[in-house]
């Protein structure tokens, strides 16, 4: 007896690794214990619908004299992680009979070339299936999987895919397309997920291993789905929304509407037309290609350079960027590298308000204006920016161009700062910097060279044609970002210095191109609503008068500014999530990768977001508001990660023991978090870790409640841990904690997807 006890132990055990061990797959999930590998290369990437030019059999010139058999071998070509041609060939040549599936792929060949009559019948079925539907611009994604469908469904021949069961599933995946956001990728395996290979007839008489089955059964659907993207390639003109979500246009309305932005450019001398002989385009530094990108008034010119291939050139790139940074923090400059980041700006211009005003009651009414500027990165003047540069120089740099150079150690990176008479290494840098070895002396002519060329000598392809860029700084450039706020800087400090030297009680903030200003008096905020109203010619810098938002002129308390609201009545802070109102969640995230996706999404559950320091200062919030922040953000998290299960795990048979020791992580990792911060801000322990876990596992259940029943064992544990720390908590502190998180889903929540 006490053996077989024993026996039952170890095999208890054996089960338990077992299970453990499916939390942590190569893949997420193996089909059948088929050997698939989930790398980028063998995925199927969303990013290859904008390539109207990538290689397929049935999309070249030469397709007519394509027979079954050249179909076939460009299809056993497809990458799938391993050499199928070479295992067929050297295996199984002899026993496989492939005179049944060249015949079906000819089928297939022939319906193809019919593709424009389907194409033609499928757009003139729109206004029957789709009554009183106004298209507009762009075609709604539900009217594009119709037209795949339709075509789909009568060019691939019924035997391809042996059933209706698997045509069903790889429409889900042709829908996982058209539904996918920019840079997307799909795992092979989710590709191949449910396809049962006994319906397939054809696949059992050519191969005789089931795990062989399966591979070519891979080629075959990515071969599919990669036939798929050409025809939404031909049929479209894909656009990038600015939420990352992919837009399906008319190509002669995209191109009306292409031609008409970029004589508009013309007409704003931002950029004129350049010759067509070569001497013309070896003068500029550099040409970047010009993409549009859809936002709510128009397109956004977003310009992308290429990355140089040799080392000297990335060298000379990083020394650039960072001597710019060093002048920039030099000339007093907020938003740099070696700066506070606008979180703790703004945290500790509002302490010292507090601190001076800490009963509500006495504190006198306050004003605030909050501005944008039009056109930030177009509005840069290249002649103002260029004097600016040389003032700068002649300020902070020797006239020899020679410089002392220390190699510095800033968190896990090493770069190289520079120092002289007048410009030291930065001290008092958000990150501390550590010196190693000793300095050299170093010529910057060329950094200087480089600097320049970057702002005088670039131009943009649209097309074929190239355009000089005569006005702005293109916003995809690797020196757009520092070079805008040292113009944005020289400004404040020639227009706005007498609010930058804040007054007791006022708070002057700018980043980027966002203004916030704060004050008691109101004539002070008169006099800046005056002066941003008017904008400033010789910068050539406009205000947006639609984004202007002041309590001067409107009865508003709410200070919306960098994803925070400042209610200036008890100068409480809250996170704001109206940019995510009505907005698919999974266009957010970064899905480009697609190996070993259990280790990635516990990653992503170490990651907080929405939840700084400013929104746990209990000297600041009260007790209801700091609660509100920690269910905001844990809500957020759940959202995320619901969105991450859903693009990339099959719901059908997905392990809840590994998504609840997902969940876990995130609740482990924001309790820590907001214990630091409140141990860090107040004295006292005013608030428990398990009060914490209340707040996290109810924003969990929250969201999985829309979720459907792949998460219902989870549910049911996060609901009686819930009921089970109820008990443990005082009465008082869980009216509190429930009068935060009602309703379930506040404010933008309710319209995420």
């Amino acid at each position: 007896m006490a053996t077989d006890k024993k026996v039952d132990k170890a095999k208890k055990k054996k089960t338990r690794r077992k299970r453990r061990s499916k939390c942590y797959p190569t893949s997420a999930f193996a089909i059948e214990k088929s050997p698939f590998k989930d790398e980028p290369s063998n995925g199927l990437k969303i990013n290859d619908c904008f390539k109207a030019s990538y290689s397929h059999v049935l999309d070249q010139t030469s397709a007519v004299n394509v027979t079954g058999l050249g179909m076939l071998n460009n299809m056993l070509a497809v990458k799938v992680g391993i050499d199928i041609k070479s295992l067929l060939n050297e295996d199984l040549a002899k026993t496989m009979d492939l005179k049944h599936l060249a015949s079906v792929l000819e089928k297939f060949l022939k319906q193809h070339k019919r593709l424009n009559v389907f194409k033609n019948i499928a757009f003139q079925q729109i206004d029957v299936v789709f009554p009183g539907l106004q298209c507009g611009e762009n075609y709604p994604r539900k009217v594009v999987f119709h037209i795949l469908f339709f075509i789909l469904l009568h060019i691939l021949p019924s035997e391809l895919l042996g059933s209706k069961a698997n045509f069903k599933l790889f429409m889900k995946s042709v829908r996982r397309i058209v539904y996918g956001c920019h840079g997307q990728c799909l795992s092979l395996s989710s590709v191949i997920h449910g396809l049962k290979v006994s319906h397939i007839q054809w696949l059992q008489k050519v191969v005789s291993s089931n795990s062989l089955r399966l591979h070519v059964l891979a080629c075959l659907v990515k071969w599919l789905l990669l036939y798929v993207q050409v025809i939404i390639c031909r049929l479209f003109h894909l656009a990038i929304h600015a939420s990352n979500e992919i837009l399906f246009y008319d190509k002669k309305k995209w191109l009306l509407l292409k031609q008409k932005e970029i004589q508009n450019l013309i007409a704003n001398g931002k950029i004129a037309k350049t010759g067509d002989n070569i001497s013309e385009t070896t003068k500029f530094a550099d040409i970047g290609r010009t993409q549009f990108r859809v936002k709510k008034h128009g397109l956004r010119p977003i310009t992308v350079f290429r990355q140089p291939s040799d080392t000297a050139s990335m060298l000379l790139r990083v020394n650039s960027k960072m001597l710019l940074h060093q002048l920039a923090y030099s000339n007093g400059a907020q938003n740099t590298t070696f700066s506070r980041n606008i979180d703790q700006m703004l945290h500790n211009s509002l302490l010292r308000t507090v601190k001076l005003y800490p009963d509500p009651v006495t504190r006198p009414p306050y004003y605030f204006v909050r501005a944008d500027v039009k056109d930030a990165f177009g509005s840069i003047n290249h002649y103002k920016m260029n004097s600016i540069l040389q003032d700068l120089n002649k300020q902070f740099l020797s006239s020899d161009c020679k410089m002392t150079v220390w190699s510095v150690q800033r968190g896990r990176k090493v770069l190289d700062i520079y120092e002289s008479k007048t410009m030291s290494v930065p001290t008092s840098s958000a990150v501390p910097l550590k010196k190693l070895g000793p300095p050299k002396t170093e010529n910057i002519r060329n950094i200087l060279l480089h600097i320049r060329n970057h702002v005088h000598r670039l131009a943009t392809g649209f097309g074929k044609a190239v355009f000089r860029i005569c006005h702005g700084i293109p916003q995809g450039m690797h020196l757009s970002a520092i070079l805008c706020e040292i113009y944005y800087n020289s400004l404040d400090i020639k227009h706005f210095q007498p609010f930058r030297q804040t007054k007791e009680g006022e708070i002057f903030v700018r980043y980027c191109d966002d203004y916030l200003f704060l004050t008691p008096d109101k004539e002070r905020a008169e006099e800046f609503l005056h002066k941003v109203s008017e904008g400033f010619p010789d910068f050539n810098v406009q205000f947006n008068k639609e984004k202007t938002l002041t309590n001067l002129t409107s009865d508003t308390s709410i200070v919306p500014f960098c994803g925070f609201l400042i209610d200036l009545e008890t100068f409480s802070v809250q996170g704001c999530f109206d940019a995510y109102a009505n907005l698919n969640i999974a266009n957010t995230l970064s899905l480009s990768k697609t190996q070993k996706l259990g280790k990635s999404l516990l990653f992503r559950m170490k990651i907080i977001l929405k939840l700084s320091p400013i929104l746990v200062d209990r000297r600041i919030n009260s007790k209801h508001n700091i609660i509100q922040n920690i269910y905001n953000s844990a809500l957020f998290m759940a959202f995320r990660f619901c969105a991450f299960v859903n693009v990339c795990f099959p719901l059908k048979k997905i392990n809840q023991t590994f998504i609840l020791q997902c969940v876990k992580v995130g609740e482990r990792t924001l309790r820590k978090r907001v214990l630091r911060i409140v141990a860090q801000s107040y004295p006292g322990k005013w608030i428990s870790a398990k009060e914490i876990r209340w707040i996290c596992y109810r924003a969990f259940i929250a969201r999985m409640s829309k979720s459907g029943v792949w998460c219902n064992k989870v549910l049911r544990y996060l609901k009686n841990t819930c009921k089970a720390i109820e008990k443990e908590i005082n009465v008082f502190q869980l009216k509190l904690l429930q009068k935060a998180n009602t309703p379930p889903l506040p404010g933008a929540f309710s319209s995420m997807k």
